[in-house]
Parts: C-alpha cells; sequence; structure tokens
C-alpha cells in the first residue's frame, strides 16, 4: 500500500542468497547499527517486531479486500445472469443486498475502488495501518506507546471489518446461492445470450 515502509534487518549476521539461472550462491552478511544511532538492539528488534505485526495485518487486510472483491465478482455474475429470468428480481434484490455489504465494508478498508480520487474521503483502515508502519520504520528507535496504541486501535477495527466480511460469505453468499439454485441456474451455460 502507499506509504508503507520497507522491513529493515536489525543488526547482526545473516545468510544471503542469491540464484541466478537456477544456481544459488550464499554468503554471510553483517548489518552493522548506524554509529549516529543511539537505539539499542532491543529498541531495533522491538522496531522489527512491530513491523513484521503491521506487515501481517496489512497482508490480511489486503486478501480481505481480494476476498471481497471476488464475491462481488461472483454475485454480479449471477445479477447478470438473472436478468430477463422469471425470478430474476429476486437474484438482484439478494445480490443487491450482499453487494451493498460488501461495499459497506470495502469501505471502510480502502478508498481504492473510489472513481473519483480528486476529493477522498478520510484515509480508510489500510492507508492508516501504512502509515503507521512508516512512522515506525523511519523512527530509528524504539516504537512509541502512540505506535502502539495506533496500531492496536487500527489492527482492531480492520479484525471487525473482517469479521463483517466472514459473516457476508458465511450467511448471506450461501442464502443467495439458494435463491440462485431456486430459480433454475445452470451451473454452467453454454447459451449465447443476445
Amino acid at each position: 500500500p502507499p506509504g508503507s515502509a520497507a522491513m529493515v534487518a536489525t543488526p547482526g549476521w545473516y545468510r544471503v542468497r542469491l540464484t541466478v539461472d537456477g544456481r544459488s550462491y550464499e554468503q554471510p552478511l553483517e548489518v552493522r547499527k548506524d554509529p549516529r544511532i543511539r537505539a539499542t538492539q532491543e529498541d531495533l528488534e522491538e522496531q522489527q517486531a512491530l513491523m513484521v505485526r503491521i506487515r501481517e495485518k496489512l497482508a490480511e487486510t489486503v486478501g480481505a479486500i481480494r476476498r471481497l472483491r471476488e464475491v462481488r465478482r461472483q454475485v454480479g455474475t449471477w445479477e447478470s445472469w438473472a436478468e430477463g429470468q422469471p425470478a430474476g428480481a429476486r437474484v438482484s434484490e439478494v445480490g443487491q443486498e450482499i453487494r451493498q455489504r460488501l461495499d459497506a465494508v470495502e469501505a471502510e478498508l480502502t478508498t481504492e475502488h473510489l472513481p473519483n480520487r480528486v476529493n477522498l474521503p478520510p484515509a480508510r483502515l489500510d492507508a492508516k495501518l501504512a502509515g503507521v508502519s512508516f512512522v515506525v520504520a523511519t523512527a530509528e528507535a524504539r516504537p512509541t506507546k502512540q505506535s502502539y496504541d495506533v496500531y492496536e486501535d487500527v489492527a482492531g477495527r480492520i479484525d471487525v471489518q473482517v469479521a463483517a466480511l466472514e459473516r457476508v460469505i458465511a450467511e448471506d453468499v450461501p442464502a443467495f446461492v439458494a435463491v440462485v439454485r431456486e430459480v433454475g441456474a445452470p451451473l454452467v451455460s453454454g447459451e449465447r445470450r443476445a
């Protein structure tokens, strides 16, 4: 996401591997602390540990957004199929309810889907988490209490939205599938549509 910072290795010894054309080359590498930095090794390890937590939560958020969009795409496909079918209005009605729930979750998680990016609403949860990542990664110090507080707040709010997505998938999608089956939708159709 925009604004997220790259992971920084804490001082210590590492083994690096380069693979080219199927051949791997390994070599030890020592990462040394910049002598101008006052942070201790423990401070930097704590910084890295929080960065790992942030990265994992960002990955979870991005995964939830992808999943949400795939469910919405599939619902839209069935709604398109149902247009003009005898019970198509029911499929469309249930599909629209699902899409509204999905849109509400997505609107909390990210602003990426908005067509007009000129007048953006306040930063959404993915951008807020990326902002915490940037602050923590560029501090070259132990993360502050405020960084932890903001991370915990944003991560908790992401968890609420991911749980809402899971409820839609676990409860609303099966109900939608039941309606689609009720109207006799084929699993695969080779039928041409005008």
